[in-house]
């Protein structure tokens, strides 16, 4: 068996490379609140392409170190990706280039960023994360309730879109409460973080084995369920829904389910005493009263792939359904299914990019099944179901949700990769249990 040095996380990383990830992440968070309350309308480009920029410093760096070799195979999709949207972007670029550039890097960009990271963080960096990321859960959550009670047109309800005269603000519930975009630039933005924090703060409250780190993250867990209410969006809660029934049935064991009773109870009773009802009788007259059937937003509109391939078989050019390049006309449209719109720009080699990007996902769930880490394991439980479906989805035209997911599948994917000695949980998966007193020399990889 070849023998290969697990990756020791933030250690094995130079000061630039570190330096960059934590940019990258900074980026991802804040991004729409420096457009939106600090950039003028003419320096917006700087604040939206920042988390790309310290991605690509980021990637760049790591593959020239030669840290992630381990992860040739998905590295060789993700160029596979690059390869077949060539013929797309070259149709693309007798429109506005905005959208040929947008549109590319989600598709290329954050996926190689999941790769990469797979080999970049360890427990003990995520475990170091976690207080971070919880200050942060609980100032969204705080200025998520603010921005929800408060007019449409005050300063803290801004939109990064106002400058593009779009500045009508979604309402949800009979009150009218406006729905809460925290620091990202619109709504969508912060009900993306709701639920991957919640799923990623979950995940550690099962995995890690540092008592502080488990109620951090319960701590966590409860702010991004807050965020998700005053967002009005269904998506996150039904992350949280899937990921906790997954992770309770994976884990199977009392102590763990009491502890997530306690942490359930505590979060009613502080939601009671703290949160304010208004926003809970709002966003459940919203779930009640939406008007659209939330099967028919899962499925999509993949009956149209065919037809629309037979019309365009290279599609009409990438970047052309882009809202970037909506935003050039002067005008803002509602997206529509993501799946439909890659279609309608790469033709059939866009299914196959869909192909090769869900590819990723399926590998890293094969790859768990196959290794039965504990922590990977808990990670596919918890993280696996919600990010396929987010893929699968199509990721390619919302850029922080693109960017949050990809972060979210490399932190999972580090538990695979990072190797076993640097995820040393103290709990086991349902009969996945590896047998520490059989030397490793007697056992395949």
């Amino acid at each position: 068996m070849r023998n290969e040095q697990p990756c020791k996380g933030l250690e094995c990383m130079s000061r630039f490379e570190r330096v960059t990830l934590v940019g990258l992440v900074l980026a991802c968070l804040i991004e729409g609140a420096i457009r939106k309350w600090l950039l003028p309308q003419q320096l917006q480009a700087v604040g939206y392409f920042a988390k790309d920029c310290f991605a690509l410093l980021f990637v760049l760096s790591r593959l020239s170190s030669g840290c992630v070799s381990r992860t040739q195979r998905l590295t060789m999709r993700v160029c596979l990706i690059a390869i077949v949207l060539v013929p797309a972007t070259a149709l693309g670029l007798g429109g506005p280039l905005v959208g040929v550039v947008l549109t590319f890097k989600n598709a290329v960009l954050w996926p190689l960023v999941g790769v990469v990271l797979a080999t970049s963080v360890d427990e003990r960096s995520l475990d170091r994360a976690c207080p971070y990321l919880c200050g942060f859960a609980l100032f969204s959550v705080a200025l998520g309730s603010a921005q929800a009670l408060s007019s449409t047109d005050a300063v803290i309800n801004r939109y990064a879109w106002d400058a593009y005269n779009s500045a009508d603000k979604s309402t949800f519930g009979a009150s009218n409460l406006v729905r809460a975009s925290g620091t990202f630039s619109y709504l969508s933005g912060l009900s993306h973080f709701a639920g991957v924090s919640f799923l990623f703060f979950l995940w550690r409250f099962f995995a890690s084995h540092q008592r502080a780190t488990r109620w951090i993250c319960g701590v966590g867990s409860i702010a991004a369920l807050g965020c998700a209410l005053t967002t009005g969006s269904r998506a996150p809660v039904a992350n949280a829904v899937v990921g906790l029934c997954c992770g309770i049935a994976v884990r199977r064991r009392i102590g763990t389910l009491l502890q997530l009773g306690a942490l359930i109870g505590v979060a009613f009773a502080g939601a009671s005493l703290f949160f304010d009802t208004s926003i809970m009788t709002a966003y459940l007259e919203r779930s009640q009263t939406a008007g659209d059937d939330p099967k028919d937003r899962m499925l999509g509109e993949g009956s149209r792939f065919i037809e629309m391939i037979a019309e365009a078989p290279f599609g009409h050019g990438l970047g052309t359904s882009s809202q970037a390049t909506n935003f050039e006309a002067g005008m803002m449209t509602t997206a529509e299914d993501a799946r439909v719109r890659l279609v309608s720009e790469a033709g059939f080699l866009g299914a196959v990019v869909w192909v090769l990007t869900v590819s990723i996902v399926v590998f890293l769930a094969t790859k768990t099944l196959v290794k039965r880490l504990p922590a990977a394991s808990f990670g596919l439980g918890i993280i696996g179901a919600p990010a396929l479906y987010a893929v699968t989805a199509g990721l390619w035209f919302d850029h922080v949700a693109t960017s949050l997911w990809w972060i979210l599948i490399g932190v999972w994917a580090s538990s695979l990769y990072a190797g076993a000695t640097n995820f040393d949980v103290r709990t086991r998966p349902i009969r996945w249990r590896i047998a520490s007193s059989v030397p490793t020399g007697d056992r395949s990889a």
